[in-house]
């Protein structure tokens, strides 16, 4: 089960307050589970929502951290795995902006006379944080039952669109990466349309590749256990907050970094951090907040 918590736009927007980042955070909950973590749920809906679906932010202030409390307690009795990616939204700007530049330093020194439209799409923070998290859980799954094991992703129901742009982050971590689009042109000195095609793929190397296939993964957007959607919904807005209050004296610090959480009452339970990777990964390399880049500071493990 998973939700998000804080940015989710578009790579072409800056930062609202400094440390500003988006959280998309999950449980991995084994099937035999499934109906005890149910009735649970359904219990604490009784209690903070007399009944009806509910999430941390409908709860009054002052009851809050009793709900943490409770989830708190639920993933540390069952002792659930916790997944989560976050990204900051001025690094993931920043680096929009350096494509940009470059492609605006490519369209200046062609020679070529054919006028091509060559603006940047934005790229969308929602979709670059799902794929975190989906990566994440899947390589615990690995790690524990090899390619051996179905993930079924349970998401609040979500549009069309998004979904596809879920599904396709996710068959990009399974079986690498190809791009093909048309490109049209118009050349003014035939006064003609001309028509071509830019295509890419990019080859996972060995030792980093995924063993599951298509099959291993399920998104099902479609409210079953809907109620189970508190325990993410917990934990991402409590990432957040927690992001937000060290961000006030740490700006920039890396989000995804065990040390980070230091102090967090979750921290043990989570998997996934980067320090355990044999090298940085893509997304803190590209999306680091630009205080880290201007200062060069890292954080100590």
């Amino acid at each position: 089960m998973a939700d998000e918590s804080g940015a989710k736009g578009y790579s072409g927007t800056a930062e609202r307050f400094p440390g500003e980042l988006g959280i998309f955070a999950g449980l991995i909950i084994p099937e035999s589970l499934l109906q005890t973590l149910s009735q649970t749920a359904l219990a604490l809906q009784v209690r903070f929502a007399n009944g009806g679906k509910f999430h941390i932010a409908d709860v009054a202030p002052n009851r809050q951290e009793e709900l943490r409390s409770e989830v708190l307690n639920v993933i540390q009795t069952h002792q659930l795995v916790c997944v989560y990616e976050a990204i900051y939204v001025a690094g993931f700007f920043l680096w929009y902006e350096k494509q940009r530049q470059l492609i605006e330093k490519v369209r200046a020194e062609r020679r070529s006379p054919i006028k091509i439209s060559s603006n940047l799409t934005e790229e969308s923070l929602h979709d670059h944080l799902f794929q975190g998290l989906i990566g994440k859980a899947i390589a615990w799954c690995e790690g524990h039952y090899d390619n051996n094991y179905h993930l079924t992703v349970l998401l609040d129901n979500v549009d069309k669109p998004i979904l596809r742009s879920f599904m396709t982050g996710t068959e990009e971590l399974l079986g690498g990466w190809s791009y093909s689009r048309p490109v049209t042109g118009f050349d003014p000195q035939t006064k003609t349309v001309v028509r071509g095609r830019v295509e890419g793929k990019v080859t996972i190397p060995e030792q980093f590749r995924l063993s599951s296939g298509k099959t291993n993964v399920t998104i099902a957007p479609n409210g079953k256990f809907e109620e189970l959607s508190i325990f993410p919904d917990v934990l991402s807005n409590w990432l957040n907050y927690y992001f937000k209050e060290k961000n006030k004296t740490h700006l920039g610090v890396p989000p995804n970094r065990r040390a980070t959480l230091n102090g967090f009452p979750l921290r043990d339970r989570i998997f996934g951090f980067s320090d355990d990777c044999q090298s940085p990964p893509v997304s803190e390399r590209l999306f680091c907040h630009p205080n880290v880049v201007q200062e060069g500071r890292t954080i100590q493990t």
